[in-house]
């Protein structure tokens, strides 16, 4: 069996992970799926730090290339998420002309 500290780590591991994957399921219910999607690629550069400071592990140059386009699409969709969902709300509030 693994020492008590492991077992420690794990159950903090544990709660919040699901503490993270409870809260994007209520996101969801002040937001819609399509701009919450990309929030979730901001794991990947955590990740990526996390994995350098405890495993001293750095992604290769393709990996980061990967990385780079992967987290760069995820700010254009919400970049582009926001000018729709701003577009609309002018759009419906504006008033009708004369």
């Amino acid at each position: 069996l693994p020492p008590a500290q492991i077992w420690w780590t794990l159950v903090f591991i544990g709660f919040f992970g699901t503490l993270a994957h409870i809260s994007m399921t209520y996101a969801v219910r002040f937001a819609p799926s399509t701009t919450l999607a990309p929030m979730q690629y901001v794991e990947i550069p955590i990740a990526t730090f996390l994995g350098w400071l405890f495993f001293h592990d750095f992604p290769d140059g393709m990996a980061a290339a990967g990385i780079l386009i992967t987290v760069c699409a995820g700010l254009a969709v919400i970049n582009f998420e926001h000018s729709a969902n701003r577009a609309t709300q002018d759009a419906r509030f504006k008033p009708p002309a004369a």
